[in-house]
């Protein structure tokens, strides 16, 4: 029994770590809805966000691979 519980919350955070990686890519594809970045200020926006995604999807792969 502790031992679906365990897995059950690490489901839980693998949902919620793939909403994030959603929401992370739903904002640079608004940020870059136009096909073109050529504001610095575009891009200072940009890049923090694609750093994010990043993150967010080592996150997940990490805690997949240690589901299994």
């Amino acid at each position: 029994m502790i031992a679906l519980a365990g897995f059950s919350r690490k489901l839980i955070a693998v949902s919620r770590l793939i909403r994030e990686v959603g929401e992370a890519l739903e904002s640079v594809v608004e940020t870059l809805a136009d096909g073109i970045v050529l504001e610095k200020s575009e891009l200072r926006t940009t890049i923090p966000k694609l750093q994010a995604v990043i993150q967010e999807c080592a996150s997940l792969k990490l805690l997949i691979r240690g589901l299994f």
